[in-house]
């Protein structure tokens, strides 16, 4: 049990980190915005992998 919570707390980890990069890649060259920044698929799914990576740290 302890070796699946740290396997999923890296791999929600490393996901979360690819989907904040994609999401701030997609952003390249000009900032479009905090609202139209919020309605990005990849920010949220990266906010929610991060923070269920973090809970499963814990």
């Amino acid at each position: 049990m302890t070796w699946m919570m740290l396997l999923a707390a890296c791999l929600l980890t490393c996901l979360g980190q690819v989907a904040q990069k994609f999401a701030v890649e997609s952003w390249r060259g000009a900032f479009p915005g905090a609202i139209a920044a919020l309605r990005s698929a990849w920010l949220w799914l990266a906010l929610t992998c991060l923070g269920v990576g973090l809970l499963a740290w814990l």
